[in-house]
């Protein structure tokens, strides 16, 4: 595995950056719906302004505080391009673990105390964005892609590895900050899972295009399913088979992709 170029640390600065640009965002956001109102926060121009707004401020904040201050030069994510068939391997093994996550968040209950609060009020937010559903795709997959995959993969993974930290634990590290932002138990497992493929993605390519395409790819399903398909929350009602079969499924998918494309330099001319 290669090393980044970038110069920019993930500190205890930085963290902290990162923390209070969060804080401060979201209590001035507050302030605002207490000003305007609660039915003003509940609607999908507000949620989809908020969440521009958030993680736009902490990307920038941490351009300015951390990387220009570093390195003299404003923050660059990695746009190295990757060639197709690169693609043709790390689709379907981001496709594997996809599948994989389903099943794992598929047995975190949703009808159990607490749990069925907090299940009701993550649908309750994603169906303020379905109010309008050019927003929903619009956030899910172009904005969220884009600004997350800087932010954590970008940012924080890149940041920490430029300080020295192993590459694995920084893919772990990032991966479980990714998880942990989504704020509810079956996005947050999600995305643990799928910022571990693509930290692993990002790291082998060093390109943020590419974490961005299969980070998008991801979340269009998940709206596809919303929309065309609302009582089918897991793969396994959508395709109506055992859960253990999208498991399976998913696990071989991911073996074999992740083994191709370890050892790319050889599938590829197997590929042609």
């Amino acid at each position: 595995m290669g090393k980044y170029k970038g110069k920019f640390i993930l500190n205890t600065q930085g963290v902290l950056i990162i923390l209070f640009t969060y804080l401060v965002v979201n209590l001035f956001l507050t302030g605002i719906g207490m000003v305007v109102g609660i039915e003003y926060m509940q609607d999908a121009y507000f949620q989809a302004g908020s969440y521009f707004l958030l993680f736009g401020l902490i990307i920038c904040s941490f351009d300015y505080f951390v990387v220009l201050k570093e390195t003299g030069k404003h923050f660059s994510p990695d746009l190295k391009k990757v060639p197709l068939k690169t693609y043709l391997l790390i689709f379907p093994m981001v496709i594997g673990m996809m599948l994989i996550s389903d099943y794992f968040v598929a047995l975190i209950p949703t009808n159990k105390g607490i749990l069925k609060d907090w299940y009701n009020a993550m649908v309750q937010a994603i169906n303020v964005l379905q109010q309008k559903e050019y927003i929903l795709i619009l956030v899910t997959v172009i904005l969220a892609p884009i600004l997350e995959e800087i932010l954590f993969r970008g940012i924080v993974m890149k940041g920490l590895i430029n300080r020295g930290i192993n590459p694995k634990s920084a893919i772990l590290m990032s991966a479980l900050a990714f998880g942990i932002t989504h704020a509810n138990p079956w996005q947050s497992a999600g995305a643990f899972l799928m910022g571990l493929a693509l930290g692993l993605v990002y790291y082998k390519t060093e390109s943020i295009y590419a974490s961005i395409l299969l980070h998008s790819f991801n979340n269009l399903i998940s709206v596809l399913m919303m929309i065309y398909s609302p009582n089918s929350n897991t793969y396994s009602k959508l395709f109506n088979i055992p859960n253990w079969w999208i498991l399976a499924i998913g696990v071989l998918l991911f073996s074999v992709f992740y083994y191709l494309f370890m050892h790319r330099e050889s599938s590829i001319k197997q590929i042609k």
